[in-house]
């Protein structure tokens, strides 16, 4: 089974996300539940039902600048959206036994969004997904 689904707008990256539990800990907490909130709705409107197997998943990051880094904005979502699925009941819990490879990637566009694609077929550790532009349906190999 494969499913996707779309988080509108931006979530926080990686640098915002330490600067608010810098701050206070209690502000770090509510900036995390919020970006949270957020992806948890966008679970909530696909009608995504629970996976019984390990899954495998791409995150595509559409932004309109390039203010950030990549890394920050990959790392960022990706916490958040594990959380949000699992919270969700998606995934049992996103340990190393149930999430096994989500890779990132960020591209330059005009529509702001994060697509998610999960999958619980079986994919080998060593092929891990590359886009061709932001169609997740097509999967490249390295060779």
């Amino acid at each position: 089974m494969v499913v996707t689904f779309e988080v509108p707008g931006r979530l926080d990256g990686l640098n915002e996300i330490t600067s608010e539990n810098r701050s206070n800990r209690f502000q770090g907490s509510r900036g995390k539940k919020r970006n949270q909130r957020i992806v948890e709705a966008a679970i909530m409107a696909a009608g995504i039902k629970p996976f019984d197997k390990p899954v495998s998943g791409t995150v595509l990051i559409v932004r309109s600048d390039r203010r950030h880094d990549r890394d920050n904005l990959e790392a960022g979502a990706k916490k958040v959206i594990l959380d949000a699925l699992k919270a969700c009941g998606v995934i049992r819990n996103d340990g190393w036994d149930n999430a096994l490879e989500f890779p990132a990637r960020c591209i330059y566009g005009a529509n702001e969004r994060v697509v998610v694609t999960i999958t619980d077929e079986e994919r080998m550790t060593d092929y891990i997904p590359c886009w061709t532009q932001d169609d997740s349906d097509r999967w490249e190999f390295p060779k």
